[in-house]
């Protein structure tokens, strides 16, 4: 039967409703909500019924591909029926060009049936079949279907799945807004397309369970990727401390604690007994809980230990210290000095102890155990219980906001043992100086992974091996002072790379090999000592470029050839000192013209001979001077009276000749003369008179011949308290010696050379 022009109008609009996978049965419904004449309601479900059997028994899913930027939907609640075809006539109704149809340009069908497993090639992109899981929601959707959301209802046995972007809903609310032309197919194929997909009503379940999308990220999403990164860099700090802290640990498969009579428990436990202050002593008399440092100290083993002390350690064992090393695997019994300190901090109250305190508490008390603290000198208030802070044990120190540990100091404290890695636990610590100890062992490895140390001073004990490659690591390091101990082996290069360093002691080492150029390379060094050590080679000309080097030792070593000139550039000098080196050669007189910041001048000890250089009197300055032990052979500058800043003049042991300067008299502030055992001639200069700070004058062996004056002889009512001549003697006829009385005027006399 023919229709008229409405009527087809009127079928045209739930001809789509029915295109874009609307049930048959709501179509119909809604008809019928509408007053639709029967003869239209007819006509509908007859076309429907012929486009099934034209497709087949199994309906294929229709794909509406809408080109849109990427923007994710929020995910709706199960809607109801009416509420289903609310949303297709509102689809309809809002078309972009206002009218009740969709222009092919708009919209792009594809069709994919289910027996075609790999899909089928459309002009933009490629569908896959959908697969449903029991419930008839979609098991895995295409990469492209990237926003969801599920429509359902138990009533009526509805069930839609709609896949959309939010610029497909918006182009559905703004049909009044004027649009920018459809897309072209090529321009479509440039888009990221989007998909609205409706299964087939047969497969759909009686009921959904909605899922929920995550919302669209917020802007402070950019500081939470910082914050993000910035835990990921602490935590990278921190595993690189843990790894390094382990290399010094036994890495042996964990033993089973036997002799725990508890039962281990991960509750923690607040409130423990508390062991006594350490005594220093085996005589437990009236005491109930000795301190696991006496029990170690006196018996070899922790075998007194409170019943809720086990229990909390076996707690802290596995929720605290397996945050610190990687396999701890010691007996709650072992001495060992990180399990003496384990023992403890299972004890007392932990109530407002923080992690970072517990820490700081745990490392502190394997340091004491390590270096065998109850025979410290002073250990005031360590490994007690009056405050939770470690901050008023003797030689901490704490600062900041969260009063961390910042500082360790315990000088000549008959501190014994092995500094334990458990150092580098505190981790803010800037200084840690503990020199005149009989610290001995290794150095660390994961000491100088302590991302703000500044401050490394164990000089004056017995520390072997090297200073360990990880010294490169540390960027805030300022002074690192190894003196007087026992390492040897070669200086690591790496040392070049702790670029803040301005102090480095390395004297009286075994340290061998030649010096590596890196060390050259520090910009802000400004003390360097690596006499005392068995260095050989010769120094780089490269030295120059410690340009804030202030004081420069180099010896003894086993250095050769000649001084290295360029030293003559580090205008900053303020001591130089070259002793027991074998150098040969002359004296640079460049050191006397450009070094004119020096006040203590050594080079003692050498093969240097020649003269020395008249320049030298021009150092300003200079307040020692020390030529002793050498082979010049020239005579006593007179220009070396100008120095009016001289404390000590040392000329000794060598071939100096001919007489006394007059001039030595104008240092009115020398309080050292020593010119003994040269070649000098003639009579003692009536000027060293006017020396009244002079306390030590020594002028024995060489070839003087004089009566000391009564100018001279009157210094010994001053501060003079030393005054050496060589005794009166004849050899082969002729007269030497000074005649000087003692022990009013000289203090000796010792026989000519």
């Amino acid at each position: 039967m023919a229709l008229s022009p409405e009527e087809e109008e009127i079928l045209s609009r739930y001809r789509k409703m029915l295109k874009l996978g609307m049930p048959e049965g709501a179509v119909l419904q809604k008809m019928a909500a509408e007053g639709v004449a029967k003869n239209l309601q007819d006509a509908i479900m007859d076309e429907s019924m012929a486009a099934v059997d034209d497709r087949g028994a199994d309906p294929p899913e229709t794909v509406v591909n809408v080109p849109s930027q990427t923007r994710p939907v929020q995910r709706l609640d199960p809607v109801k029926p009416d509420s289903v075809s609310s949303f297709f006539e509102e689809v309809i109704d809002e078309d972009e060009d206002g009218s009740d149809t969709f222009d092919e340009e708009e919209i792009e069908e594809e069709v994919v049936f289910d027996d075609d497993v790999g899909g089928r090639q459309g002009d933009e992109i490629q569908h896959q079949p959908r697969v449903y899981d029991s419930r008839g929601r979609p098991d895995s959707l295409n990469s492209q279907y990237t926003e969801e959301s599920y429509y359902g209802s138990t009533e009526g046995n509805v069930y839609t799945t709609v896949t959309a972007s939010r610029d497909m809903e918006n182009q559905w609310q703004q049909s009044q807004q004027p649009q920018q032309a459809p897309y072209s197919k090529s321009q479509q194929g440039q888009q990221q397309q989007r998909s609205v997909t409706f299964p087939p009503p047969e497969q759909a379940p009686s009921s959904v369970t909605p899922t929920v999308e995550k919302p669209l990220p917020s802007p402070m999403v950019l500081w939470y990727w910082l914050t993000c990164l910035a835990l990921l860099i602490m935590m990278g700090i921190a595993a690189g401390m843990g790894y390094f802290l382990t290399l010094d640990q036994d890495d042996s498969a964990p033993r089973v604690e036997t002799n725990i009579t508890e039962a281990p428990t991960l509750t923690p436990v607040r409130v423990s007994s508390e062991f006594n202050d350490v005594l220093g002593s085996c005589d437990f008399t009236g005491i109930s809980n000795p301190n696991p440092i006496d029990q170690c100290d006196c018996s070899g083993s922790i075998r007194n230990i409170p019943a809720d002390v086990r229990r909390r350690y076996v707690y802290n064992r596995e929720s605290f210290i397996s945050t610190l090393y990687a396999n701890y695997d010691d007996d709650i019994s072992s001495c060992s000095a990180r399990n003496q300190a384990l023992v403890w901090v299972s004890s007392g109250d932990d109530e407002e102890i923080s992690e970072a305190l517990r820490i700081e508490r745990f490392a502190l008390a394997t340091i004491f155990a390590s270096l065998s603290g109850a025979q410290w000198n002073r250990r005031d208030n360590w490994m007690t219980y009056g405050e939770s802070s470690p901050c008023n044990w003797w030689g901490v120190d704490c600062g900041g906001f969260t009063g961390a540990v910042l500082g360790l100091s315990i000088p000549s404290n008959n501190a014994e043992g092995v500094l334990p890695g458990e150092v580098s636990l505190l981790t803010s610590l800037r200084s840690f100086v503990a020199p005149d100890n009989g610290i001995s062992g290794p150095l660390p490895v994961a000491m100088f992974l302590i991302p703000v140390l500044e401050n490394v001073d164990v000089s004056i004990n017995t520390l072997t091996g090297v200073i360990p490659q990880t010294v490169s690591q540390s960027s805030f390091l300022r002074t690192l002072n190894v003196a007087r101990n026992s390492m040897s082996g070669r200086l690591t290069p790496e040392i070049g790379q702790a670029v803040n360093l301005e102090v480095l002691n390395l004297n009286s080492n075994g340290y061998e090999g030649s010096l590596p150029s890196a060390l050259f390379q520090l910009p802000n060094l400004k003390e360097l000592n690596i006499g005392g050590n068995q260095f050989s080679g010769s120094i780089s000309h490269t030295i120059s470029q410690l340009s804030a080097l202030e004081a420069l030792t180099l010896g003894p070593n086993l250095f050769s050839g000649t001084i290295q000139s360029t030293i003559q550039d580090l205008s900053n000098l303020k001591l130089l000192s070259i002793q027991g080196i074998g150098y040969t050669g002359r004296l640079p007189a460049a050191f006397g013209q450009q070094l004119t910041n020096l006040e203590t001048l050594i080079i003692t000890d050498t093969q240097l001979d020649g003269n020395i250089d008249t320049s030298f009197g021009n150092l300003p300055n200079l307040k020692t001077f020390d030529l002793s032990s050498n082979r010049f052979t020239s005579v006593i500058p007179s220009e070396l009276g100008n120095l009016q800043s001289l404390v000590s003049l040392r000329l000794d042991n060598n071939f100096m000749n001919r007489q006394i300067p007059e001039t030595l008299g104008n240092l009115a502030d020398l309080q050292e003369l020593l010119l003994n055992n040269n070649l000098l001639t003639g009579g003692i200069p009536r000027s060293l008179g006017n020396l009244s700070n002079l306390q030590s004058l020594r002028l024995q062996a060489n070839r003087l011949q004089d009566r000391v004056s009564d100018e001279i002889c009157a210094l010994r009512d001053g501060d003079l308290v030393e005054f050496i001549v060589g005794c009166p003697l004849e050899v082969a006829g002729e007269s030497l010696g000074v005649i000087c009385p003692i022990p009013d005027c000289c203090t000796s006399c010792e026989n000519q050379i």
